[in-house]
């Protein structure tokens, strides 16, 4: 969770500093890791919901498949709706 929460912090900086209306290489950059979070999520969530005992590493399918809902990217202008 620690990287997350660095992730939040930085991405909260830089839409402060980054001028309105330009995206720069950091946004490509949060995106694609975001975007690989929400991919992994699913996947361990599917592994775990498959397997025969419920588990993936240790967790069952639920808390994979709400890491990934938090994660996912926002389109702009629609968050919260």
């Amino acid at each position: 969770m620690g990287v997350f929460a660095f992730y939040l912090v930085v991405a909260g900086w830089m839409t402060v500093r980054r001028k309105e209306g330009s995206v720069g290489q950091f946004e490509f950059g949060a995106a694609l890791i975001a975007l690989s979070t929400v991919v992994a999520g699913v996947t361990f969530g599917l592994q775990a919901a498959n397997s025969p005992t419920g588990l993936f590493d240790g967790a069952p399918a639920p808390p994979y498949f709400v890491v990934a809902a938090v994660v996912r990217p926002q389109r702009p202008g629609v968050e919260g709706h």
